[in-house]
């Protein structure tokens, strides 16, 4: 049996490769991976798909969809010649395979598998992410989403709050398949003061760190007003470290040399897998200061390194960041309220700190464990399949 698993090209090392494990157990199934990959980062990912190719086994092939659209927005994708190529691509791929079974990541791209499963009768599963509810708002994109959600056999949310807000809109069942890491990569080193040479930090600074796309929903804007309270408040020896790019990178960099903050605040562009690992290991805080969220990945991967989180309560973020006990959770868009934790960390004892490091360590090895949360919905999918064929026998 076929399984087709369609994602961004930019899923492929943060979860692809590092759930290898368990698509390695599903022995009787051949898996083909089908990163969506604009033409023109061809080059980019080409390298990355053939490092990868060296490490999956003979039941894992890979086999890229090229997409002629220069971004993944709805309002790109609908205009008539991407959609044609779109439909002609993922047209081309599904052939090629014949799957019996796919499941789409994001749904903003699996609206061309909707017409192809009337043809090529395959299951298709979907898995919906925060930013298919969030940012796809108008009219068009609801009716799209609906026609996507009813012609699908599986639907799967990445957080409980995504689940109840597509179920309160399409009046579906949703299953929760959260959002997970590769533990046995994201996890404490142990090697804070060897990772602060590297990177050229002084032992005593206390470090902050975000990661994340520079856009308006994640909040960097707040986190940096923040620190402008904090510095206020007489607190200077301070470092926000700022990993990821996107759109507001150069009004965030204006913003913190308007509040004076330019040499406390480094903006580091897009980071690795290896990168954020280092830089979850020798921070002493993480923060996300999103205005939406579902369950965010980042929170999860810098908890797994044992790093204290402090994110806004938004989406299901409360489900992981149990506030005051393993981490603290604030009111989005409140840069006092953010200031004010940051000290409270601050001004906290080496056995406090020690303790909330390991409390947020110990719930992510021991929830969410990518391998384990993968196999369950694997698990889910092949059952349905089973079923189909039982009841057409």
């Amino acid at each position: 049996m076929k399984i087709m698993l369609i994602f961004f090209a930019e899923e492929i090392q943060k979860e692809f490769s590092a759930s290898a494990k368990c698509f390695n157990q599903f022995s009787n199934i051949h898996f083909v991976f089908a990163p969506i990959i604009r033409i023109n980062e061809k080059e980019k990912y080409g390298k990355i798909i053939e490092n990868l190719k060296k490490e999956i086994k003979s039941n894992i092939t890979i086999k890229p969809i090229y997409l002629r659209c220069p971004n993944a927005k709805f309002s790109t994708l609908a205009k008539p010649h991407f959609l044609i190529d779109a439909l002609s691509s993922f047209f081309k791929a599904v052939y090629t395979v014949r799957p019996r079974i796919v499941v789409c990541f994001y749904l903003s791209h699996a609206y061309p598998l909707i017409p192809l499963k009337m043809v090529s009768k395959f299951s298709l599963s979907v898995v919906a992410m925060g930013s298919d509810v969030n940012s796809e708002k108008s009219i068009v994109q609801r009716m799209l989403r609906k026609i996507i959600l009813i012609n699908s056999d599986l639907v799967f949310a990445r957080s409980w709050a995504l689940k109840d807000t597509i179920e309160k809109e399409q009046n579906c069942r949703v299953i929760v398949n959260p959002s997970s890491t590769d533990i046995s990569f994201f996890k404490p080193l142990n090697s804070r003061l060897i990772l602060r040479k590297k990177w050229l930090i002084d032992e005593n600074e206390f470090v902050i760190l975000t990661a994340c796309r520079l856009d308006a929903n994640k909040g960097v804007d707040i986190l940096i007003k923040a620190l402008s309270s904090l510095q206020a408040s007489g607190h200077s020896n301070f470092r926000l470290l700022v990993a990821g790019d996107g759109e507001e990178r150069r009004a965030l960099e204006i913003l913190a040399n308007e509040l004076g903050l330019q040499k406390y605040v480094k903006f580091l562009g897009y980071r690795s897998k290896t990168d954020l690992l280092e830089l979850y290991n020798l921070s002493d805080v993480f923060v996300l200061a999103s205005y939406s969220e579902g369950l965010p990945r980042a929170v999860i991967e810098s908890m797994a390194c044992g790093c204290i989180p402090i994110a806004t309560d938004v989406g299901s973020t409360a489900v992981i960041v149990k506030d005051g006990f393993n981490g603290f959770l604030v009111h989005a868009g409140n840069p006092i309220d953010l200031s004010a934790r940051i000290k409270q960390i601050q001004s906290s004892s080496k056995e406090e700190i020690s303790l909330m490091q390991k409390r947020a360590c110990y719930e992510i090895r021991n929830n969410f464990d990518i391998n384990i949360i993968t196999k369950r919905m694997l698990d889910k999918v092949c059952l349905l399949e089973k079923q189909n064929l039982l009841i057409n026998a």
